[in-house]
């Protein structure tokens, strides 16, 4: 039956009119994410910023974070039981429409979300509605469609006149006015003035809104002849652009009609040398934002240069050999200034600058190409994402994020490949490469290329090297899990295994080693697992072995490394070492004195536990702990400046590594991702470990590596790369809306509340006891939803603003009789704020008592009542002195 209908549909279809990676990543949005079925009719946004996605099994309306659903009720007389949903339309009064597959037109109430259904008329003749494709709208606000009838095959138009709610076919078989003498309607289109044109089987027409018809336009080039397309470009009132063929030698060709003068120009490949016989056919015209006229055809891109009134043709260099390498169907200018084609199996992107072209399509084996094979349509939306509607693979988006990084993952066919296997360390070399070990080896990679050179090869596979530091051209150093500490001359081939001897204090202090780092004067420093640190010099061949504590405990180490374990080693550009201890925090060495200072605690924080160590350009040294996140310390006065933790902002408490990129960010890695710090605001932007991997993997990132401008960052099955450049932020802020408000006695027994959806409401007035209101907020943009950051404040009851990270909802609870305004902001995932927001008041009632005409009462009661106890006061006065005066005579 799916079958069967998605067939049916398909033949009833009609044709209705920042900075980034070359790179794209796409996200899919599929059944199993919520999308009512796999069948996508048509994908738009309206003008509050959501997304709507029509379906052969309800519509959808998408904000980012959980879809919602609308199943149109089956009307029991429609010719299909369904409620597919085949195109939509916002009138003049940004109204949503809907059509369905013979169920009816649904108008949506966004005050009351819901729709609410207008029937197809069942009978005209013998003919019954099956499908409306709403294309116009009128200056009446009138809806123009094109309509399919059963079991008739040709199409025709109909009107919706809203103020009448009544459907109005025009065609051969009415009378008066609404008679029209084309068999087949192909293309509707509004310009800019509101006249609404008609291109079909029989010339192009023009609507009279007074006289309620359409009249055939009176110019011999468009007479009789078949107008399959009709654009008037948005700078030049007037101006039409039409797609002909002609009846006669079925012929295409390009025509400028000026409207004004009633003078047209013919364009094709007989008279236009820069034209070829595939360009003859439009199938979409598009001017762009800086009025730059371009065309779609089957044999690529046109643009128009209206100086000189040539066309200029552009197709694709690559290599690709389908015959419809160059056919493009639609035209999407993106907010960078790029244009986004679709084609039948592919999308294009094309810089009118360098008239470059870069294709997109599904490609085996890679889950974050396009789902599917056939594409449908495509969607710029207004925050600068893409969304691409892909045949029976439901929606894909962009993901500018992800695709800023170039990930690695091991293919087995592929000798040259990543090797996989979990990382142990990542170094860079002068000459741009990095060196890394791994289970397999040691090896040297140029980042951004495919190609992986193993290096070394360990003799036994249980001896894994982990720790490596690069000697120069002729040697490296590294450590080995059996065979501890070991020098390799990767030209001769030959290997040199240094050993702890007990009874040589010159000799190595322990077998049982963690980190390595070679300073600028040659001299390779070695922390061990239960010796402290020591120094090898390459020039004597001997060790330094230097004085540490076995710290249990002590915050004191006095000039000793404070603690046996060493887990991180870092020199910085004056030279100095500092090495990071297990139990310990932060030491500096001396080399002049050789005793160590260590910075465990400054009396107001304490680094405990420093597992990696960089420093930034300003000269601060940054500290990751395994868990108490990352720390900033002044080397010159030795004190702790800020401590970053998951409680501002940080992905995790335990750190892995951390490092600075070419624009002064540091970035920090744990088992949950990375987050990266500005440090001109201290602002923080996480990267969880979907980022790298495009899933969600049980792994880690190990190392931070930067190697010329890139930074380098593994994972336990995989190594990513990316040019910080490219993470640019989106500076688009998001649409912000107070979805709706639900409100409830806090004292009833049960938790049962009313809802109020607030479109088109700025505030609402409740009863004393229905003071418990929750608000519903959300920031429409689609780059990461998820990281989209909130702040509110009730005035009236909050004194500050409140910031509520990634929650939509607040609930106040008890509010005392007033009046408040609730007042939302929001900020996109790169931390860009709508600084607007959306507000809506509530007045919270006093209750009857204490409304100000019964305090009236109340006042008028009292006066009364004192009025009344001093009149019988007095008339007990007078009386008692009456009976003393009678008592005296």
């Amino acid at each position: 039956m799916k079958k069967f209908l998605l067939l049916i549909l398909l033949l009833t279809g009609i044709k209705c009119t920042y900075a980034q990676s070359t790179h794209i990543k796409f996200d899919h949005f599929t059944v199993k994410d919520g999308l009512p079925e796999r069948q996508i009719r048509f994908i738009k946004q309206d003008n509050e910023g959501y997304i709507w996605v029509g379906t052969q099994n309800g519509l959808l309306r998408y904000d980012g974070y959980k879809p919602k659903v609308y199943r149109f009720g089956v009307d029991k007389d429609s010719y299909y039981q369904t409620c597919s949903s085949e195109s939509m339309i916002i009138d003049n009064n940004n109204t949503i429409w809907v059509s369905t597959f013979g169920n009816g037109l649904f108008r949506y109430d966004r005050s009351a979300d819901k729709f609410i259904q207008y029937k197809y008329p069942q009978q005209l003749g013998k003919k019954t509605t099956l499908v409306q494709v709403l294309s116009a709208t009128d200056s009446n606000n009138n809806l123009w469609s094109f309509n399919r009838t059963f079991p008739r095959t040709h199409i025709e138009l109909i009107k919706f006149n809203q103020d009448k709610q009544k459907f109005e076919y025009f065609n051969r078989d009415q009378k008066g006015s609404h008679y029209l003498e084309p068999q087949d309607c192909y293309y509707i289109s509004k310009t800019v003035g509101g006249t609404i044109w008609l291109g079909t089987s029989n010339g192009l027409y023009s609507y009279d809104q007074q006289a309620d018809q359409y009249q055939l336009y009176p110019l011999e080039a468009t007479r009789h002849d078949t107008i399959t397309n009709i654009y008037e470009p948005p700078s030049e009132k007037g101006i039409l652009w039409l797609n002909k063929v002609d009846k006669q030698s079925r012929k295409f060709s390009i025509l400028r009609l000026d409207t004004r003068t009633k003078t047209v120009k013919y364009f094709s490949h007989e008279t236009d040398t820069h034209l070829n016989k595939g360009n003859d056919t439009i199938n979409a015209v598009f001017e762009d934002s800086k009025h730059r006229l371009w065309f779609a055809t089957p044999k690529g891109l046109l643009f128009f240069d209206r100086k000189t009134a040539e066309f200029t043709n552009y197709q694709t260099a690559d290599t690709v050999k389908a015959e419809d390498k160059d056919e493009i169907h639609s035209i999407n200018e993106a907010k960078n200034g790029t244009l986004w084609l679709t084609g039948s199996k592919f999308i294009l992107n094309f810089d009118p600058v360098t008239k470059r072209f870069q294709r997109y399509k599904a490609i085996k084996d890679d889950p974050t190409s396009l789902n599917g094979e056939y594409i449908r349509s495509l969607l710029t939306d207004r925050f600068g994402s893409l969304f691409v509607v892909v045949g029976g693979g439901g929606m894909d988006k962009n993901n500018a994020l992800t695709s800023a990084f170039t990930t690695y993952t091991q293919d087995k066919n592929n000798p040259h490949g990543y090797p996989g296997g979990e990382t142990s360390q990542i170094i860079s070399t002068n000459d741009g490469y990095v060196l890394f070990t791994n289970a397999n080896g040691v090896y040297k990679w140029k980042p951004g290329s495919d190609s992986f050179q193993q290096i070394f090869k360990p003799a036994k596979s249980s001896d894994i090297p982990y720790g490596i530091a690069y000697g120069g051209k002729s040697l490296l150093y590294f450590l080995g899990t059996q065979s501890g500490f070991q020098e390799y001359n990767p030209e001769t081939g030959k290997l040199h295994i240094f050993v702890h001897d007990s009874k040589d204090s010159s000799s190595i202090s322990s077998n049982s080693l963690e980190k390595i780092m070679r300073d600028h004067l040659g001299i390779v420093w070695i922390g061990t697992d239960d010796q402290g640190i020591c120094s090898f010099d390459p020039a004597t061949r001997k060790f330094t072995r230097y004085p540490f504590i076995v710290n249990n405990g002590s915050l004191v180490s006095g000039d000793k490394l404070d603690d046996q374990r060493v887990i991180s080693i870092f020199e910085d550009r004056e030279g100095t070492v500092w090495v990071g201890t297990n139990l310990g925090g932060l030491n500096r060495f001396d080399r002049k004195t050789g005793k160590f200072k260590s910075y465990l605690t400054d009396g107001k924080m304490r680094a405990f536990s420093v597992v990696s160590i960089c420093q930034s350009r300003d000269g601060m040294l940054w500290i990751g702990t395994y868990l108490n996140g990352a720390f900033e310390f002044n080397p010159k006065t030795g004190h702790f400046i800020k401590n970053f933790n998951e409680d501002n902002g940080l992905l995790f408490n335990s750190t892995n590594a951390i490092n600075e990129d070419s624009r002064g960010n540091i970035w920090i890695s744990s088992e949950r991702g990375s987050s990266l710090i500005n440090p001109k605001d201290m602002s923080v932007k996480n990267f969880p470990m979907a980022t790298f991997t495009g899933k969600t993997v049980n792994s880690h990132i190990n190392n931070i590596t930067l190697a010329g401008d890139l930074l380098v960052m593994d994972t336990y099955e995989s190594i990513s790369c990316f040019n910080s450049n490219d993470l640019t932020a989106n500076p688009y802020p998001p649409a912000v809306h107070i979805e709706k408000i639900a409100y409830s006695d806090p004292h009833a027994a049960t938790d049962s509340a009313t809802v109020l959806q607030t479109y088109g409401s700025h505030g609402i007035e409740l009863p004393h006891n229905q003071n418990r209101v929750t608000f519903n907020y959300v920031a429409l943009h689609f780059t990461d939803p998820s990281q989209n950051k909130y702040t509110y404040m009730l005035e009236g009851y909050d004194k500050h603003w409140i910031q509520a990270g990634t929650q939509r909802s607040v609930t106040y609870t008890n509010l005392s009789p007033g009046t408040y305004t609730f007042r939302v902001k929001a900020s996109n995932s790169d931390g860009v704020w709508n600084n607007d927001g959306a507000s809506f008041v509530v007045i919270v009632d006093s209750p009857l008592w204490m409304r100000w005409w019964a305090w009236v009462i109340y006042v008028i009661v009292f006066a009364a009542a004192i009025y009344g106890f001093i009149a019988y006061r007095s008339r007990q006065l007078r009386m008692e002195n009456q009976e003393l005066e009678e008592k005296v005579n």
